[in-house]
């Protein structure tokens, strides 16, 4: 799905609790909110997969991210985003790509529910499944996840299955574990923060989305990686970001490194 959204970002995994302050913010008439107009991500080693995208809005909801190969549009019931739909733009016309809905419980995310790869074939997506969120007294989420089979219609439960740490709105630790007769895998996945603004904090409900990056509270500086392959334990490793702010704390540039450090993954560059 997915290149407009991986202009935000993909899998910070994380919940935002709304302020008072932000509640005011988020009213939905977006008359003082800072939002993004643009977004510019540039691969340096692929440049051949840099885009620029621009973002759309009725207030404070989001309505669209749109650029030249792709556009994300967005459905609200209230204050809540309910769908989500990809597309793919090729000769001026527009092919979806994937589609999810979403349905909540208490104001909080309770199940996602996603179609992909429509074609005349396959109308209403060859691919589909959802993700169950139940929500733990400690602040942990667990996430099962299903898919159904096209042709039979039949639900079969995932063996991943990942329990999200929350705190302060961010998630800081993520642990999926796949368990079948024949193998036991564990990836562990821990995050570090800074504590300025994310650039999508004013957009009416997006904090709800588990799932989706810059839905936390602040932004992710540091993310380390842990696999278990039954009794092999792997050796961790670090991914880096840095930013640079503007003024009112929001993030310009974000500039994330593969895992030596050095060697630059993507910067992205946003514009309010």
């Amino acid at each position: 799905m997915k290149k407009i959204l991986c202009l935000f970002g993909v899998l910070t995994l994380a919940l935002a609790s709304c302020s008072k302050d932000d509640d005011d913010n988020n009213s939905g008439n977006g008359t003082n909110a800072i939002l993004v107009k643009t977004v510019t991500v540039t691969y340096p080693e692929y440049p051949s997969e840099n885009s620029e995208s621009g973002v759309t809005y009725n207030g404070n909801k989001l309505v669209s991210v749109s650029g030249k190969d792709s556009r994300t549009d967005y459905t609200y019931e209230g204050n809540l985003i309910v769908k989500q739909i990809d597309y793919e733009i090729e000769d001026g016309k527009d092919s979806k790509s994937y589609e999810v809905s979403y349905r909540y419980t208490n104001g909080k995310l309770a199940e996602s529910i996603y179609s992909e790869n429509f074609t005349s074939q396959y109308p209403f997506g060859q691919y589909k499944g959802r993700s169950v969120y139940t929500y733990n007294p400690d602040g942990t989420v667990k996430r099962d996840s299903y898919s159904t089979d096209y042709n039979t219609g039949i639900e079969t439960k995932s063996p991943y299955i990942a329990l999200l740490t929350l705190v302060n709105g961010n998630i800081t630790k993520s642990v999926v574990t796949y368990t079948t007769p024949s193998s036991h895998y564990v990836y562990t996945s821990e995050y570090e923060y800074d504590t300025k603004n994310t650039p999508l904090k004013n957009v009416l409900g997006y904090s709800l989305l588990l799932g989706e990056d810059e839905s936390s509270s602040n932004n992710i500086v540091k993310r380390t990686k842990f696999s278990v392959y039954g009794s092999e334990v792997l050796e961790p490793y670090v991914n880096k970001t840095t930013y640079e702010y503007n003024a009112n704390g929001y993030p310009t540039k974000k500039i994330e490194y593969r895992e030596d450090g050095v060697t630059v993954e993507a910067i992205t560059e946003y514009t309010y």
